[in-house]
């Protein structure tokens, strides 16, 4: 990636192997500046930064079609983001 042109930083995983939200967050913003962020992902992704905190503004776009599962959820919630509240 780098003999491409992309910064790469380095962060911790979590004990499941994914990356640490929190501390990826803050190494962007400490080493690139970044102070927005937008977030595109299937349920699970877009589930946890929900789930954490992380979101302070949402943007739910409904296909007409499902891909990837027979029931869908939103950060393990069954029947979607209900629950979810954004912080701004």
């Amino acid at each position: 990636l780098r003999a491409a042109g992309a910064t790469v930083l380095p962060v911790d995983a979590d004990e499941l192997g994914r990356i640490r939200l929190r501390q990826t967050l803050e190494v962007m913003h400490s080493e690139l500046g970044v102070r927005s962020l937008m977030v595109e992902g299937g349920a699970k992704v877009l589930g946890s930064f929900l789930g954490e905190g992380h979101a302070n503004h949402v943007i739910i776009t409904v296909a007409p079609k499902l891909v990837g599962g027979l029931r869908p959820t939103l950060g393990g919630q069954p029947g979607g983001a209900e629950g979810f509240t954004a912080r701004g």
